[in-house]
């Protein structure tokens, strides 16, 4: 086996037991296990260090701070070759009728929708849903950029929504925040499906840029007419 594959086995590997602590913390948090939690957290942070992403962003950081910019330049670029190579980790995720969940590097998005009768009626029936957003082992503060929705009625018919933000915000959530929004969809059927996901920045610092885009996804999630009318506390 050569020098590459042994590279590729190794960074599998890793990928793989990071994913394995993300899914035991998610676990964690869910059972208000807080100090197992905090323990795979600190895991998890521990591992991100060996990560070649993560040297080669403080390495860029350095030399912004040297105003080395050609290093910089370097060290950006050699960040996203790390990045392009690399396949995305896939998201654990679970979903029950109108409710759904998914983890994607750290980052868990809670769902929930219901049905919205005052505002139904003959041009369509309106559904409204509730999103939690939780770094719950994301080791750097994160800043939400941009949203996708693939929006499917009970006829197959299909729409996209691409936009900036969600409700007309970028929030930026630290380890262990969380920020929750509403918002709401029409369709012209009883039942429909969403799902999607989330393009997110990361920075280490306050001090650096926001210089590493990666998505987190929405799990599929149902829109029903039969739904509860009101969300769940």
């Amino acid at each position: 086996m050569n020098s590459s594959t042994d590279r590729q086995s190794s960074t599998e590997t890793a990928s793989t037991n990071l994913t394995d602590l993300e899914t035991q913390l998610t676990q964690a948090v869910t059972d208000e296990n807080y100090e197992l939690a905090a323990q795979l957290r600190d895991q998890i942070a521990a591992k991100k260090e060996e990560d070649p992403i993560v040297v080669l962003e403080a390495e860029l950081r350095a030399a912004v701070e040297a105003e080395d910019y050609g290093l910089a330049a370097e060290c950006r670029d050699k960040i996203a070759d790390e990045i392009a190579r690399r396949p995305p980790p896939p998201p654990t995720e679970s979903s029950s009728g109108t409710r759904s969940s998914a983890t994607t590097e750290g980052v868990r998005v809670d769902v929930q929708s219901i049905f919205v009768p005052q505002h139904s009626g003959v041009q369509g029936n309106m559904f409204a849903y509730q999103i939690t957003i939780t770094n719950v082992a994301h080791p750097t503060t994160i800043k939400l950029i941009s949203r996708h929705w693939e929006i499917k009625d009970a006829k197959g018919r299909e729409r996209i929504v691409d936009g900036e933000g969600v409700v007309g915000e970028q929030p930026e959530l630290a380890p262990g925040e969380s920020f929750t929004y509403q918002s709401s969809c029409p369709l012209q059927t009883e039942r429909g499906t969403m799902k999607g996901h989330f393009e997110f920045y990361s920075r280490a610092s306050t001090s650096t840029s926001w210089n590493t885009s990666f998505l987190v996804y929405v799990a599929q999630f149902g829109l029903d007419v039969a739904a509860p009318q009101a969300f769940e506390r």
